[in-house]
């Protein structure tokens, strides 16, 4: 049985997210850019220093397989964003990402107080498509061709759960 935790991403190891980043099969569904450990280091010291963002590590027996973004918290309407990178590619549909996402929630429901949680996933990411289908998420919609990567315009999905839908999955 492996162990799974979940702690705030320390400083001291974002050389890992500049890896992960840097894989063409992890940063195909990411928003492009972020690559370079100056990159990396600016976007935690500028946008996780603020209270409506949070980053963590996702570890496995003790090592950094990947993290995990809170973003956007709003705690007047009580909504925020998640997004999840397993970085291993061996890891890959193992089930991390939902145990992970399923204790967020978890976090997100119980102790933050919010009432929905949103993901925005490139579409023909199925990988993470199953993933927060698996722990309750429903499609709400499409930004259709929003975006415009490798020279072409895809649509943005749009995943949300709301809190009593979390709280009628727990027995």
């Amino acid at each position: 049985m492996h162990k799974l935790e979940i702690e705030y991403f320390p400083k001291s190891e974002l050389q890992l997210i500049v890896k992960w980043r840097s894989d063409d099969r992890i940063n195909k569904f990411l928003r492009q850019g972020m690559r370079l450990l100056t990159e990396i280091e600016n976007w935690y010291s500028n946008y996780f220093s603020i209270s409506e963002n949070e980053l963590y590590g996702i570890k496995l027996d003790g090592s950094f397989v990947g993290y995990f973004t809170i973003e956007h918290i709003d705690l007047k309407n009580r909504n925020c964003e998640f997004g999840i990178v397993i970085g291993e590619n061996d890891l890959h549909n193992k089930g991390i990402g939902t145990t992970v996402l399923n204790r967020m929630l978890g976090k997100a429901f119980s102790q933050m107080g919010m009432h929905r949680v949103y993901a925005i996933i490139q579409d023909g990411n199925i990988a993470s498509e199953k993933c927060f289908l698996k722990s309750g998420f429903i499609l709400e919609g499409k930004h259709r061709e929003s975006r415009f990567i490798n020279n072409q315009y895809i649509d943005i999905l749009i995943y949300s759960i709301l809190e009593n839908e979390w709280n009628s999955r727990i027995p």
